[in-house]
C-alpha cells in the first residue's frame, strides 16, 4: 500500500478500529500526525553480541534460532509464562515472557529471531526477561537505538513502532523550507563553527529510527530549532495582530494615583515607579498593551499591578487580577484591599 502524509492511520497494515481510536486519544489520526509524534527516549540495543560473549547487566541484541518454545503455569501465583531457548551456535540463552501466551502463535521452533534486552542470570544460566523480539534480522524493535513513545491505555510500544515503520515512507512528501546552504552561527561552539542542519526529512527519519547516535543528536537539534522557530513565528504574528487592534485610551489620573502612592505603608522603589509609569504610558495608547512584569518574590509586582488597575477603574473601566489557585486569589484579594484602604 502506498502511504502518504494524509493517509488515515486506520488504513495502515494491522491496525483496527479499536487501535485507531486509541491513537486518536493521543491526537494521532493521520500518517503526518504520527511522523510528528516524537519518542520521549531511546533504549540502546545497537550492540549485537554472540551468546558466548554476553556479560551480565548488558543491554544487547542477540540473534539466533529458536530451539524450543512452550507455555506453562508457574507454581507461584499460577502465572502464565512463555519460555524459549535460543541458540546462535556459540551458546544457548533462555528467554522468558510473562502473560503473553499468544507468542506461541507468532513464534515456533526453527524460527530465526532477534532478541533485545538486559542479560541476567536466573541461577541456571543466562536469561533475558521480557525481551523485545522480532523474527529474522528485523531492525524495528531490536539491533539499534529503539524509540520509546508516550503511550495511552491499550497501546504498546511495538504497535507504535510498527505503525511508524510504515509511516516513514511518507517522509519524502515533507517539504523542506530551509535552504540547503543555510548556516546557523549560533552553533559555533560545535567543532564545526558553521554547523549545518540536517534536512527535515532526514531529521524525521532519524528521530524515529536513528541510524547512529550522531544522527540522532543532529535530528534533535534540527527539530528543536523547528519548534522554537515556529513558536517565535506564532508570537510575532500575535504581536502583529495586537498592533492592528484597538483599545480604549486611558488617561493618566495623576492626582488620584499620587494620593494612592502617598497612603501606601511603604515607599515605592525607583524600579517600581519606573515600571508603573511605563505601564500607565502604554495604557494611554489606542492599541492593547502587551507587557510582562517580572520580578523576584517580594519585589513589589502586586502594587505596580494595583496602580494600573486603579487608573483603569478611575477611567470608568473594569480591571481583573487573575490567579492560578483559589488560595492565591484570596491572598491577592486581601493584599489589594489592604493597599486600597484609606483611598
Amino acid at each position: 500500500m502506498i502511504t502518504s502524509l494524509k493517509t488515515p492511520l486506520k488504513n495502515l497494515t494491522r491496525i483496527g478500529e479499536i487501535t485507531a481510536g486509541r491513537m486518536k486519544t493521543l491526537g494521532l489520526a493521520t500518517v503526518e500526525d504520527l511522523l510528528f509524534y516524537y519518542p520521549s527516549r531511546y533504549e540502546d540495543y545497537s550492540n549485537i553480541v554472540k551468546i558466548n560473549q554476553l556479560k551480565l547487566e548488558e543491554n544487547v541484541t542477540v540473534q539466533g534460532q529458536i530451539i524450543s518454545i512452550n507455555n506453562k503455569l508457574t507454581a507461584y501465583k499460577r502465572q502464565q509464562i512463555t519460555e524459549a531457548a535460543v541458540s546462535d551456535k556459540t551458546g544457548l540463552i533462555k528467554t522468558v515472557w510473562f502473560n503473553q501466551p499468544y507468542l506461541l502463535t507468532k513464534l515456533k521452533e526453527g524460527d530465526l529471531i532477534s532478541l533485545a534486552g538486559k542479560i541476567e542470570n536466573d541461577g541456571f544460566g543466562l536469561t533475558m526477561r521480557s525481551p523485545e523480539w522480532e523474527k529474522g534480522g528485523g531492525r524495528v524493535h531490536t539491533g539499534r537505538l529503539i524509540p520509546i513513545y508516550p503511550l495511552t491505555q491499550g497501546l504498546t510500544q511495538r504497535q507504535i513502532r510498527f505503525l511508524v515503520s510504515q509511516a516513514i515512507e511518507a517522509t519524502g512528501e515533507i517539504e523542506e523550507w530551509i535552504d540547503e546552504n543555510f548556516q546557523f552561527s549560533i552553533f559555533n561552539f560545535q567543532s564545526n563553527p558553521n554547523f549545518q542542519f540536517l534536512n527535515l526529512q532526514t531529521a524525521i527519519r532519524n528521530i524515529h529510527f536513528p541510524e547512529s547516535k550522531e544522527l540522532l543528536s543532529k535530528a534533535r537539534v534540527r527539530l528543536k530549532f523547528e519548534e522554537l522557530f515556529w513558536m517565535q513565528m506564532r508570537k510575532a504574528i500575535t504581536r502583529h495582530e495586537i498592533q492592528k487592534s484597538s483599545a480604549p485610551v486611558l488617561s493618566f489620573k495623576e492626582k488620584e494615583i499620587k494620593k494612592f502612592v502617598k497612603i501606601l505603608p511603604f515607599k515605592l522603589t525607583n524600579a517600581q515607579r519606573k515600571t508603573a509609569w511605563q505601564i500607565l504610558l502604554d495604557c494611554q495608547k489606542a492599541i492593547p498593551m502587551n507587557r510582562l512584569l517580572q520580578g523576584d518574590v517580594g519585589s513589589g509586582k502586586t502594587v505596580v499591578a494595583v496602580m494600573a488597575m486603579l487608573n483603569t477603574a478611575l477611567n470608568g473601566y473594569q480591571a481583573v487580577l487573575m490567579a492560578p489557585t483559589e488560595i492565591l486569589a484570596k491572598q491577592h484579594f486581601e493584599t489589594v484591599c489592604g493597599l486600597l484602604k484609606g483611598f
